[in-house]
């Protein structure tokens, strides 16, 4: 969160926008109310009559002091309407009569004045009454039983002085927000809460007493009061609100009563200089951003009965050193520990089953991390930038892990991986520099994109043969990978999968890959050749043979390797891809492969096959096995190498592609060629 996105977020959230405007429709309403009720006109003010009193509607006069009348025609004044005084220019000092009982809303809202005299007649001071009168510095409401209204005071920026009478029995929201210049304030024992935003963003309020009438501090209360350095809570306070001391920078210590059970999200958010915190017993949740930016603290001990620490709970806080957390944590929150840079040892309660989203993300303190065995997931980026983690054990327990998660620790050397996981994430390892072996374990399918890539300390890995896909820019810049196996398992090889493995001197890739990836061995400068085999039906752009380089005047420039030579079986992908790009090409047995070489592809209750062409085949049968026996079902021309099925029944249908050559069905390998279609 930034700096004063609480006030300020919480400020907009309750005031219209725009200095010096008002929200549309203001002065056709008023000009319709005062058309049909107005009564009369005295001096330079508008009125209407209400019960036999008076209302003031409008201030038509340009004087700098004006004197509120006390009673017009034998009636007494007793209202001060709504925008009455709004916007008066060179207006500078009013006084409003005793018998007046209501300053209406916005009745002197943005006017010059500077000076106000209130009776103490006056019962309710309503909304917006006096919001940006930057004149006024001082204020002084008496009165026995008065209400200010939602943002009667809202910044009057140059108030320096409140006095509140002991009858004022309700401030409500924002009445004071964005009086920059208020020092202090009397807060009378007749309230009972302090409302939201009340004294928000009052930079200059030094200290206030919380009488013990208050049992509520509601959202963003003191938020911003950055020059308080000491408030005592009464033990009456029993609820506390969302960022309620948020952004009070320059408190240093805060107790808060055992009578308080319920406690808000954010209450000391930005708090820079708090150092120490009681909390009340029974509290069972540090709430989302609890101490998020609290520079000063250095170390803590979270309170037994805690179960839950909120999201983003620590986050930012660079000089917490140490943290204790007892057993009874189950559960943290996204981005709880988040840039705690000087964080350098945590351990975990053993009932944490996850953990969370950038929960330890950029704590490059952080040397050691013991992964308790309860954990079964662990969130994207959640050990992401610890520079200073040497080696982590994940255990079996875990199942799921998210992309980033040790993305960027230049200080890795030493991981194990749990057994059950089937996937390693996007940017897992990405930038792992210091990484030069790993073992991954035989139950990951999927290599994901980024995975391994900038690891330029991996020497060699071995890659299990459960693995079907490696993922683009998977080994991207490993520039010291010497030696790596591709199991027979893989049917694609991503994008840039190898790109810049400039050690790597040679690949062997498997007859299980279809599909290799544009880039897949782009600046792999110590690679002179490579064999290609027939199973590989499409090989994308500059997939190898090729230099890249960035030119500020070209662009992208791509540059072909001399001498390199790439083998592979006449008719297939390779002979296309060396003629295409003008590389050497070796055929590895001189003809065509007598069989086709297929790749199915199931979408919706359709299948897809495409296969590579048989030479001299006159035509090519799709045949299904059914009641002991093949049967073709379709047959194509012989320049024809893929077939769409129309919608077929569920099931699972075992097939083959056969060529009809010399008049005759090559049903050779029958049985080991077939391959299943599954619709489900």
């Amino acid at each position: 969160m930034n700096k004063r996105l609480l006030c300020g977020l919480a400020a907009l959230a309750v005031v219209f926008s725009g200095a010096g405007t008002l929200p549309a429709g203001i002065f056709e309403g008023f000009s319709l109310r005062a058309n049909a009720e107005s009564s009369g006109k005295y001096a330079d003010f508008s009125y209407i009559v209400h019960d036999d009193c008076i209302e003031i509607l409008q201030y038509y006069g340009t004087d700098e002091i004006v004197t509120v009348p006390s009673e017009i025609d034998g009636k007494a004044v007793t209202s001060i309407g709504s925008y009455a005084f709004y916007s008066c220019p060179g207006l500078k000092s009013v006084i409003i009569p005793d018998g007046v009982t209501r300053i209406g809303d916005f009745a002197f809202y943005e006017s010059e004045v500077e000076s106000v005299t209130i009776p103490n007649t006056v019962e309710s001071i309503d909304e917006y009454a006096f919001c940006k009168c930057k004149g006024i510095k001082s204020i002084t409401i008496p009165g026995n039983k008065t209400h200010i209204g939602n943002n009667a005071f809202r910044d009057c920026q140059n108030l320096e002085k409140v006095i509140l009478s002991d009858g004022v029995s309700y401030i409500g929201r924002y009445a004071f927000s964005g009086c920059y210049a208020l020092s202090g304030i009397n807060l009378p024992d007749n309230i009972t809460s302090i409302c939201a935003g009340t004294f928000n963003r009052c930079y200059d309020l030094e200290n206030v007493t919380i009488p013990d009438s208050v049992t509520s501090i509601d959202d963003y209360a003191f938020c911003g009061c950055t020059s308080f350095d000491d408030i005592t809570i009464p033990e009456s306070v029993t609820s506390i609100g969302n960022g309620a001391f948020s952004e009070c920078s320059n408190i240093k210590s805060f107790t808060i009563p055992d009578s308080v059970t319920s406690f808000g999200d954010a209450v000391f958010y930005g708090c820079t200089s708090l150092t120490d915190v009681k909390l009340p017993d029974g509290l069972t949740k540090l709430g989302n951003y609890m101490f998020g930016d609290c520079k000063s603290l250095e170390s803590y001990t979270i309170p037994d009965g805690i179960t839950s620490i909120g999201e983003n709970a620590f986050e930012r806080c660079h000089n917490l050193k140490s943290i204790i957390i007892p057993d009874t944590v189950t559960s943290i929150g996204d981005s709880a520990f988040q840039s705690c840079t000087s964080l350098a040892d945590i351990k975990l309660p053993k009932g944490i089953t996850r953990i969370g989203t950038s929960e330890f993300c950029g704590c490059s303190s952080l040397a050691g991390f013991t992964i308790p065995d309860s954990v079964t997931s662990i969130g994207s980026c959640a050990f992401e930038d610890c520079t200073s983690l040497t080696g982590i054990t994940v255990p079996d327990s875990v199942t799921s892990i998210g992309g980033y998660v040790f993305s960027g620790c230049t200080s890795l050397t030493d991981v194990k991986l749990p057994k059950g996981i089937t996937s390693i994430g996007y940017s897992a390892f990405d930038g792992c520099s210091s990484l030069a072996s790993i073992t991954i374990p035989d139950s990951v399918t999927n290599i994901g994109d980024w995975a391994f890539a900038d690891c330029s300390s991996l020497t060699g890995i071995t890659i299990p043969d459960s693995v079907t896909n490696i993922g683009e820019w998977a080994f991207a810049d490993c520039s010291n990978l010497t030696d790596i196996t591709i199991p027979n398992s893989v049917t694609f090889i991503g994008k840039w999968a190898f790109g810049g493995c400039t050690s790597l001197t040679d690949i062997t890739i498997p007859e299980s890959v279809t599909d290799i990836g544009e880039s897949a061995f782009i600046n792999c400068s110590n690679l002179t050749g490579i064999s290609v085999p027939k199973s590989v039906m499409t090989i994308g752009k500059n997939a190898f043979g090729y230099h890249y380089e960035y030119n500020n005047y070209y662009g992208s420039v791509y540059k072909k390797a001399d001498g390199f030579t790439i083998k592979g079986y006449k008719g297939t992908a390779a002979e296309t891809y060396a003629d295409k790009n003008g590389f050497k090409f070796t055929a590895l047995d001189g003809t065509a492969e007598r069989y086709p070489v297929v790749k199915s592809e199931v979408r919706g209750r359709q299948f897809r096959l495409n296969w590579t062409d048989v030479a001299g085949a006159e035509k090519y049968g799709i045949a299904v096995y059914q009641a002991g026996k093949w049967r073709v079902k379709v047959q194509v021309n012989g320049n024809v190498t893929s077939y769409t099925s129309p919608k077929v029944e569920t099931g699972t249908y075992k097939m083959v592609v056969c060529a009809k050559v010399n008049g005759e069905w090559d049903t050779g390998s029958i049985n080991k060629r077939a391959f299943n279609v599954t619709i489900e």
